[in-house]
């Protein structure tokens, strides 16, 4: 059974967006330099974003994810998602990149990881059937996503802490724990800076999983099939493998990573409709296609791993076992 930690149990991680430190005062956190008070929600989630600071394709996000509901009404979407038809086409699509990411994170010694972007946590569940995670410290620009988190994690044994936050501006002060962002980055106005501000703040372990461009998808991309506008109203960045390595030299970095295929739900409906036979034959081929141009790093998805120069992390090629 999870346990929600209230926010004096992790709050020395964190820091007031001037870097401030911040201590807990009743319902609220206040910075001992600026003064700045965050709100501490009922349900005990630590409030760092305010609407009004955000930027105009910020704040578009945030009100696409933004809806009032009632704790049943929670749990009834969380269990709908589970039971869809399409679960199994979402899992077999997620967990070929969850398996890669466990293996990443096997190289580091951690008890507690940063998810960045955690939605409602659902990649966080995926990851957990590859490995079992001590503490983890979940983000989202959404409050709402938040408080989906502890009924999907309520069933493991994990410790949980829950703040609003945007990624662009990362309120993270330890810069040992791994921060793990997953399918959230591209959804910012610039990926790209984010990456670099993060690099910037000498986090010893970094790890990205994101949709990833290069020229058979700006071919694509030209007649409107390899990037769409999403129900938020947000059209999605890629990451660009050579602008990210250069970023990472800059700053000191080492670069691990691995490219993989993925399909859209929505183009396979059209194609194969709802037959779960047909996955026992596209899954394989995908990933042996992906297999194959991995090794020259070309797919439409990257598992990356930025670590520190002289970090303490485990010495490995540029494969995870």
């Amino acid at each position: 059974m999870s346990s929600l930690l209230p926010p004096q149990a992790y709050i020395h991680t964190l820091r007031c967006p001037c870097d401030g430190m911040l201590a807990i005062d009743g319902d609220k956190a206040c910075c001992q330099s600026c003064h700045r008070e965050l709100k501490i929600s009922t349900e005990g989630i630590l409030q760092f974003v305010i609407a009004s600071e955000l930027d105009a394709p910020t704040a578009q996000e945030l009100v696409g994810h933004t809806y009032d509901l009632s704790q049943p009404q929670i749990e009834k979407m969380v269990l709908a998602e589970r039971n869809s038809l399409w679960k199994n086409y979402y899992s077999r699509n997620r967990m070929n990149t969850m398996q890669h990411l466990s293996r990443y994170l096997d190289r580091v010694n951690y008890e507690q990881v940063f998810f960045l972007g955690a939605g409602t946590g659902r990649e966080i569940e995926y990851l957990m059937s590859f490995r079992k995670l001590d503490t983890v410290f979940c983000s989202d620009l959404s409050y709402t996503s938040l408080r989906m988190i502890p009924t999907r994690l309520a069933a493991y044994d994990l410790k949980v802490g829950l703040f609003t936050s945007d990624l662009q501006r990362c309120p993270i002060a330890n810069r040992n724990i791994p921060i793990v962002i997953v399918n959230a980055l591209h959804h910012t106005r610039d990926m790209h800076a984010v990456i670099e501000s993060l690099l910037a703040q000498q986090y010893d372990n970094l790890f990205l999983v994101e949709p990833t461009d290069n020229f058979l998808i700006r071919l694509l991309a030209r007649y409107g099939i390899a990037r769409r506008r999403e129900y938020s109203g947000v059209i999605p960045g890629r990451l660009e493998l050579p602008r990210l390595k250069e970023m990472s030299r800059k700053h000191h970095y080492q670069v691990d990573l691995r490219t993989h295929w993925a399909f859209p739900r929505d183009y396979y409906r059209k194609i194969f409709g709802s037959s779960m036979r047909f996955q026992n034959v596209f899954f394989p081929l995908l990933n042996g296609i992906s297999a194959l141009t991995d090794i020259v790093n070309f797919g439409n998805f990257s598992i990356v791993h930025l670590h520190k120069q002289n970090a303490g992390h485990a010495a490995g090629s540029n494969r995870p076992g």
